[in-house]
């Protein structure tokens, strides 16, 4: 198998462990976020946030250190997407409401509006944060 098959096939497995729902499939998906290839950490962010425990909100709290910002952004997303799903147990929510300033930091970073001038934080990638 080639380098670029192999990366795919990661990705495939991290989109697959995330199909199934399991969360046993989590250890995996948070070696997957350590993967030297982007699409491959992408894959295992929308997996483990379909998850949705603890375990998965804190691997993806680890992912918003990310050094590339388009995975620290897509981190984000899939946290306040969990949270606003209103499923979370409160300790989880606590959560991520602790990494509230953090996200929209990066959202600050990637949201202007048409006129050049920054959004309001909370509309930064255009998912509302709760207040």
């Amino acid at each position: 198998m080639d380098a670029c098959h192999k990366v795919a096939f990661r990705e495939t497995i991290a989109e697959l462990l995330g199909e199934i729902g399991d969360p046993r499939a989590i250890p995996t998906l948070v070696q997957r976020l350590q993967d030297s290839k982007l699409t491959a950490r992408l894959a295992a962010i929308e997996a483990l946030a379909s998850l949705r425990t603890a375990e998965a909100v804190s691997a993806l709290i680890e992912a918003l250190q990310d050094s590339d910002l388009s995975v620290a952004r897509a981190a984000a997303e899939a946290l306040v997407a969990a949270y606003m799903t209103g499923q979370l147990p409160e300790e989880t929510k606590h959560l991520i409401l602790q990494q509230r300033n953090f996200i929209t930091a990066h959202r600050d970073i990637m949201g202007q509006n048409e006129f050049g001038c920054p959004k309001h934080e909370d509309e930064g990638l255009g998912i509302m944060f709760p207040l």
